[in-house]
């Protein structure tokens, strides 16, 4: 346990600061997730499940994952953006995931 703690305080500094710049990215937005669980048009058409299929792919192909909302500024970082049902989006949100 000591040898442990000494590793850690040596290489602490260098692994502190280490962040991954992930190349996907999955848009999440509060205004469709009430939208569809306020107006259901299916019962399928949940967006946890669309969350959990699209995640769960990402997770077993090793492919890392940030979410993004629509007020996020920069989406151009990313090389691939998935929009789960969207079912409230302003002009803006739709230009930016364009």
């Amino acid at each position: 346990m000591s040898r442990t703690a000494h590793e850690l305080q040596r290489i602490g500094p260098e692994i502190a600061q280490y962040s991954e710049e992930e190349s996907v990215a999955i848009l999440y937005s509060d205004d469709s997730y009430y939208g569809i669980e306020f107006m259901k048009f299916s019962d399928r058409a949940k967006l946890p499940t669309s969350f959990g299929q699209m995640y769960g792919a990402l997770y077993r192909s090793n492919v890392g994952v940030d979410f993004v909302f629509p007020e996020s500024t920069n989406l151009s970082a990313y090389r691939v953006i998935l929009v789960p049902p969207l079912y409230v989006a302003s002009d803006a949100v739709l230009a930016k995931a364009r």
